[in-house]
């Protein structure tokens, strides 16, 4: 993740600053267990040891009722790059 470039993330066409500084995390070495039928799809079921995860992410604090856009951006010195728009929509709920 070192090399990631060009790391961008908007919320409703404001960035958010120093993402490669401030949100990479690295997880400690940890066993995953994958079932039969799995949201991976490529992963024989089975456990998976030695794993580890690394990567940016943002936590955002809960957005308005209406619409929003979130934008994430980045590449990779490989040729790997992405750009992904998210469109959402809150609506309000009711706590009983």
């Amino acid at each position: 993740m070192s090399d990631a470039t060009d790391l961008s993330v908007e919320v409703d066409n404001e960035s958010i600053d120093a993402i490669k500084d401030e949100f990479r995390v690295k997880s400690k070495v940890f066993e995953i267990t994958v079932p039969a039928k799995n949201l991976f799809g490529f992963l024989p079921a089975g456990t998976y040891s030695p794993a580890v995860d690394d990567g940016f992410y943002v936590m955002l604090k809960p957005l308005s009722v209406g619409a929003h856009s979130i934008r994430m951006r980045g590449s990779f010195p490989n040729g790997f790059s992405m750009d992904v728009t998210y469109e959402l929509t809150v609506v309000p709920t009711s706590r009983k």
